[in-house]
């Protein structure tokens, strides 16, 4: 894993920071295109608002899907007959609650 992360610094390295190279044609059109246009702008906005929104307050989205998710969990594994692991699965508090006879102490 060390190597891994050593060899993908050094790539990031060479890629972003290593010397400009620029093809031979480079020059030989006659305006620069534009990075963005104002619909591209537009639209990236409210994902960068939704990411920043979402990270710094998580809670807002757990919130959202956590009932959803409890529901499906007991559905799915009372079809199967494994209604104690669907105890233990169940979210509530953003935490996961295991059973307290079933824990083992060290």
């Amino acid at each position: 894993m060390v190597i891994a992360a050593m060899y993908l610094l050094y790539m990031v390295g060479k890629i972003c920071f290593g010397p400009l190279r620029e093809p031979e044609d480079h020059h030989d059109h006659e305006s620069l295109p534009t990075d963005l246009s104002r619909r591209e702008i537009g639209t990236l906005i409210p994902l960068a608002a939704g990411c920043l929104v979402f990270g710094l307050q998580p809670t807002l989205l757990l919130d959202a899907v956590s009932e959803p998710v409890n529901t499906i969990v007991v559905q799915a594994t009372t079809e199967t007959g494994t209604t104690q692991q669907a105890q233990h699965a169940m979210i509530s508090d953003h935490t996961i609650h295991t059973d307290p006879s079933t824990e083992h102490t060290p």
